[in-house]
């Protein structure tokens, strides 16, 4: 175990198709950080459908957990508010 505790990313939660010719080819719930798309899934939640995750869609979050190349883990999340938009912009 490690003593350098959870990962956090901040991210755009969304729904996109992901993994397109494979076995596991499917819409999944990820997490837009604009650097990268994590898939998404909580600790004891399916990992194909997941309620708790399909109501995050379209909002921003902070998430902790345990990130891998391709997917976090989450372990606690906090829905946060969108960064300001510079005047002008919409």
């Amino acid at each position: 175990m490690s003593d350098a505790g959870p990962d956090v990313v901040t991210g755009d939660v969304v729904r996109r198709h992901i993994a397109a010719g494979s076995k596991s080819e499917r819409d999944a719930v990820v997490l837009d950080t604009g650097d990268r798309t994590l898939i998404l899934r909580r600790r004891g939640g399916n990992a194909f459908s997941d309620p708790a995750l399909d109501a995050l869609v379209g909002k921003r979050v902070r998430l902790e957990g345990t990130a891998t190349d391709t997917t976090f883990l989450i372990e606690r999340f906090d829905v946060v508010d969108p960064p300001e938009r510079p005047r002008g912009q919409q």
